[in-house]
């Protein structure tokens, strides 16, 4: 693994740690959905994680991660087209999926 590959690893694996502590490192919708900067600051959290996918897969395309390209395309959503972004959908990623991407990400660094 490159340089730059584990730079964008690490730049994954610190905004999941950083949308912990702006939730508080709890999972409750209601302190999400009622505080604006706290959804302001997860959701720039995910752009940060969308970008490092990019880059990582412009590096070395195979790199296999579940919903790369979801999570790139959820970021080019976030920028482009933010207005259609509700909490909802934001919540079901972090309670759904981000643990996933986490694993992913501690597996792939350890692996180094």
């Amino acid at each position: 693994m490159s340089n730059e590959q584990e730079k964008f690893l690490v730049d994954i694996q610190l905004a999941i740690k950083r949308i912990d502590v702006h939730l508080q490192r709890k999972r409750d919708w209601n302190l999400f959905d009622k505080n604006i900067t706290v959804q302001s600051a997860v959701k720039y959290e995910f752009s940060i994680i969308g970008e490092a996918v990019y880059e990582l897969l412009k590096l070395k395309p195979a790199f296999r991660l579940t919903n790369a390209l979801r999570i790139v395309g959820f970021r080019n959503k976030m920028v482009h087209e933010y207005d259609s972004i509700d909490n909802v959908q934001v919540w079901n990623i972090i309670v759904k999926h981000l643990p996933i991407l986490n694993s992913e990400i501690e597996a792939a660094l350890t692996s180094k």
